[in-house]
């Protein structure tokens, strides 16, 4: 009788972990196939070029996800079943230096992750320097800065035939209610 019930405990778990561990994928990669679809659109680069950056960023975030889950050594690495994917707080920089100085530039930015890495060695020094409102703020900002292209993604994205039309922004506006109505009215697992 006791085994029985550990045996279902187990199934439930495993079955909440499949689908956390199968959303936490899909999040990754919607982030990691956004990211370079919406700047290869800003910067107005060929479909070879959105292939290159989507197969680039897909590369470097299974590196970043080898590293956290199985680490090196004693610092690098939480070493936790984590799926890392493409930050979205780098798009407005990425779209403004692409603009003026072009790729190559561009490609130079990515020099400055040196730097990030260097800092999070000493992260829990420097983080009485952000606290809460700093924070709190710089998210506000970078969710200010991307409604211009939420607003053309509800649209139908730049280019579509269908751009504009009503239905593209009924299924967005849908999409809402039903993320809203989720949050407000799920409890537990079915809130996650």
């Amino acid at each position: 009788e006791q085994i029985g019930k550990k045996t279902i405990l187990m199934k439930n778990s495993v079955s909440k972990l499949t689908i956390l561990g199968f959303q936490h994928v899909l999040v990754m990669y919607s982030a990691a196939v956004i990211v370079p679809i919406i700047l290869a659109n800003a910067l107005q680069l060929s479909n070879l070029d959105l292939a290159f950056l989507i197969s680039a960023d897909l590369f470097t975030c299974g590196i970043a996800t080898f590293l956290q889950s199985f680490g090196i050594g004693r610092f690098i690495g939480i070493k936790l079943p984590v799926v890392l994917g493409c930050a979205v707080i780098t798009l407005g920089p990425m779209i403004s230096i692409g603009k003026t100085g072009g790729m190559t530039v561009l490609y130079g930015q990515f020099i400055t992750s040196v730097l990030v890495f260097a800092c999070s060695f000493f992260i829990n020094k420097i983080i009485k320097f952000f606290p809460p409102i700093v924070i709190g703020s710089l998210v506000t900002i970078i969710g200010f800065s991307l409604v211009p292209l939420a607003l053309q993604d509800m649209a139908g994205g730049i280019g579509a035939e269908n751009f504009g039309d009503p239905i593209n922004y009924l299924v967005a506006i849908f999409v809402l209610i039903i993320i809203l109505l989720i949050n407000r009215f799920c409890k537990g697992f079915a809130n996650l």
